[in-house]
């Protein structure tokens, strides 16, 4: 009897404390790493099956560092790197390319992949609220993200801010502005 409630516990307690350090793991590569902001677009945020998440890519424009052919991106599997330059308002590029031929002197870099739509780094979904899902339903124009970069170029979402401004002061206008009838 003795061993079977210790088997039991044990089902119970190990996945709750591997979750506990995953965590921890994360609020502390959150806090290690360089705060950013960088631009993003949205496409179509709809993805039935993964819950409430907007759905977008960094805006890198010019800077994007995957090949393309006829506008359209080559997906390739040769691990990506961009590097970057904090500064205000928005973080600035000053080197892409594959992760092989990165600079020397480029400290600080994000690290991704080339998919059909481009560079993604794995931070391309941002989950929101369902109380806030329908005043968000796409994500707007001028849209930034602050991200955590750590020096290994893997990057964690720390803020939306939608329209370039704060995430919660948004919501509530928009919520504001539909109680007012000014949204359908």
């Amino acid at each position: 009897m003795k061993k079977n409630s210790w088997i039991i516990s044990s089902a119970f307690f190990i996945p709750i404390a591997v979750l506990l350090l995953w965590t921890l793991q994360l609020a502390v590569n959150q806090r290690q790493g360089t705060s950013v902001e960088l631009p993003i677009k949205g496409f179509d945020p709809r993805d039935i099956l993964s819950g409430h998440y907007l759905r977008f890519r960094l805006d890198l424009a010019a800077d994007d560092p995957c090949p393309t052919i006829n506008n359209m991106s080559v997906k390739d599997e040769k691990p990506r790197c961009v590097c970057i330059q904090p500064a205000k308002p928005l973080a600035q590029i000053t080197w892409k390319g594959t992760c092989e031929e990165k600079p020397e002197d480029c400290r600080l870099f994000i690290r991704g992949r080339c998919e059909w739509q481009g560079f993604a780094a794995g931070i391309e979904r941002y989950y929101i609220p369902e109380t806030d899902s329908a005043f968000i339903p796409r994500l707007p124009d001028h849209s930034t993200l602050v991200i955590s970069v750590q020096a290994s170029g893997i990057t964690l979402p720390l803020e939306l801010k939608p329209s370039g401004t704060n995430y919660r002061q948004w919501i509530e206008a928009r919520k504001k502005d539909s109680a007012n009838g000014a949204i359908p």
